[in-house]
């Protein structure tokens, strides 16, 4: 198995891991949501209708990490593009022998 190959596995195994944790929040909360949705928007805050919904919040918080990410990933690849032997794996001659 190659070093990219592990790589990927190991992506793919952390993503897994992550949903499946987050599905056994969902599951737990679950329950929990008709004995606390009386209490939802009990709390009243001077000017919240300025503010954006939790659904609103969360949606543009995630597309600006995206967008971040998206220009760090493009400023970094600029970076490699500068030097064209980073994308080849380093040739290692053999030590010549001495006479």
């Amino acid at each position: 198995m190659t070093v990219s190959q592990t790589m990927t596995k190991f992506q793919e195994q952390t993503l897994s891991a992550l949903k499946a944790e987050d599905d056994a929040v969902v599951a737990m909360v679950k329950p929990f949501v008709p004995m606390l949705e009386p209490f939802v928007g009990m709390v009243r805050m001077p000017f919240a209708e300025e503010f954006p919904t939790p659904r609103e919040a969360v949606e543009q918080w995630f597309d600006f990490a995206i967008d971040v990410l998206r220009t760090r990933k493009d400023f970094t690849l600029k970076l490699i593009n500068l030097f064209p032997a980073m994308g080849r794996p380093a040739v290692v001659k053999p030590a010549s022998k001495a006479a």
